[in-house]
């Protein structure tokens, strides 16, 4: 018998490699597909009504929860622009950035406020300044 040149020898250990994380990859394929179709089985019994003769069709079923979601992400998406004052509209941001902008906002209408009332007491005020003048004992 001839000896197997060593190109060809490491070709044929390299196939045999190959075979072995071949064959470790299927097995892994499939493992993970039984999952996939238990969880799917799980999910559909779930989902199996209780009284066939009560319950809608399962297409139909989710076709409401799909409607129910939108409904729930459009709403999130409302509430995000009114709290925010129509800076995030964005359903997937982050409620605390949701929240920050919002303190921000708030602190800001605090200080419109605050300056607002300082310039109307002022404007009261001004008339009666110049009748006290000075006080004593200040140096002034």
């Amino acid at each position: 018998m001839k000896p197997i040149p060593p190109t060809r020898l490491g070709w044929i250990l390299f196939r045999i490699r190959l075979w072995g994380r071949s064959r470790r990859w299927l097995r892994a394929s499939v493992l993970r597909l039984l999952r996939e179709r238990d969880a799917i089985e799980d999910a559909l019994d779930e989902w199996a009504p209780l009284d066939p003769g009560e319950q809608k069709p399962l297409p139909d079923r989710i076709r409401d929860e799909g409607k129910d979601f939108n409904m729930l992400v459009d709403h999130l998406s409302e509430t995000y622009c009114h709290f925010s004052g129509g800076r995030i509209s964005k359903p997937n941001t982050r409620p605390g950035e949701v929240f920050a902008v919002a303190e921000d906002l708030r602190q800001e209408d605090f200080e419109e406020w605050l300056k607002e009332e300082l310039e109307a007491r002022k404007a009261e005020l001004e008339p009666h300044l110049p009748e006290c003048g000075p006080i004593k004992g200040t140096g002034s």
